[in-house]
């Protein structure tokens, strides 16, 4: 599963990550260009200055990784303060370690008395900016997840009251003429609701919100009748793993109350909403499609965009930039596609 982002006092970010990784790589690479462009007197000394310095950084820096990775689950339980504290301890330690084998193998012209103040220096220097960095990236994410959080309250606490009621008279209506369809309706909307009011934190699979999204559809069929025709796609590849899809929780079916509200219910004829669901390598892309009404139809159905703009946050705070929302309008239908990592839920 895409692991749910750190809510610890740690900042550090997740040094076991590729990207994390390739950007360390790129980064003491280009310390090393610097570096061999401050000290070189000639085009042959800038070479070999430019080699020499950039084994001996990506050493300190990798072997810096690697010890952020294995010590991953312990610093994540410290605070920030002791976690920073540490993580600079560490890249100070392997500076001198790097030094010392360095200055055994004769690899620097300068003596090594030198070579150690200078490179602890540049290591302390470098360290701190980098926490530095680490740790306002992280404020900001927090700050961003409070405001996703507060957001999707926003979104329980404005559950629209008419798809209560309705639901509510479908109910009376069939325990009058069909008492076991009116009970599976009933345990629909309890599902409904204990979803929508779950933390927004919770982290689901894409198996739950199609079941969810089932349920929500079956009591507004219930409602519309004819008028509302569902056809679901999900292909063979993505039936067998959506049970391993994560997700967040409540993402489908605010975008399908979104396509009845908006295209179905204007229309008097109504209309099909298409659900098409491929697993494409190591994506997911979820379409949902519904039509437009007529001009002269929809102007008492303009939103403000909540649950959309809600749905793009949440999927940023838990999948960051592996995950999107795009919407496309044309002259006739509204497409809005999902693109998750193909990641398990445990």
């Amino acid at each position: 599963m895409q692991e749910p982002q750190n809510n610890s006092g740690c900042f550090l970010p997740d040094f076991c990550n590729n990207r994390i990784v390739f950007g360390v790589v790129i980064a003491a690479q280009l310390l090393a260009i610097i570096l061999s462009v401050a000290a070189y007197s000639s085009m042959q000394d800038f070479w070999t200055e430019l080699g020499m310095l950039s084994l001996f950084i990506q050493w300190i820096a990798l072997s810096s990784t690697l010890s952020f990775c294995l010590l991953k689950s312990v610093l994540r339980k410290m605070g920030p303060g002791l976690s920073g504290s540490i993580a600079l301890a560490i890249v100070l330690l392997i500076t001198v370690l790097v030094t010392f084998l360095a200055c055994q193998q004769g690899l620097n012209s300068v003596s090594c008395g030198r070579f150690f103040v200078q490179s602890l220096s540049i290591s302390f220097i470098i360290g701190v900016l980098s926490l530095h960095y680490f740790y306002l990236q992280h404020r900001l994410t927090q700050q961003q997840r409070a405001e996703s959080n507060a957001r999707f309250e926003a979104l329980q606490a404005r559950i629209r009251p008419h798809f209560l009621f309705n639901s509510m008279n479908t109910i009376a209506h069939l325990t009058r003429t069909d008492a076991e369809m009116a009970e599976r309706v009933t345990e629909d909307l309890a599902e409904l609701f204990r979803a929508a009011l779950a933390e927004s934190a919770q982290v689901s699979t894409l198996e739950k919100e199609i079941e969810l999204t089932q349920g929500y559809l079956n009591i507004e069929q219930l409602r519309l009748g004819k008028r509302l025709s569902i056809n679901w796609h999900i292909d063979n590849r993505l039936e067998h793993e959506k049970n391993r899809i994560a997700m967040p929780g409540m993402t489908l079916q605010p975008l399908l109350e979104n396509a009845i509200y908006h295209g179905i219910e204007p229309s008097m004829e109504g209309g099909q909403i298409n659900i098409t669901g491929r697993l494409r390598n190591d994506s997911v892309q979820l379409e949902i499609d519904n039509p437009l009404p007529l001009a002269g139809h929809d102007s008492h159905r303009k939103g403000n965009n909540m649950a959309q703009k809600n749905i793009s946050q949440r999927l940023e705070a838990m999948f960051e930039d592996e995950a999107s929302i795009r919407f496309e309008e044309t002259q006739s239908r509204y497409v809005v596609t999902l693109e998750l990592p193909a990641g398990s839920a445990q």
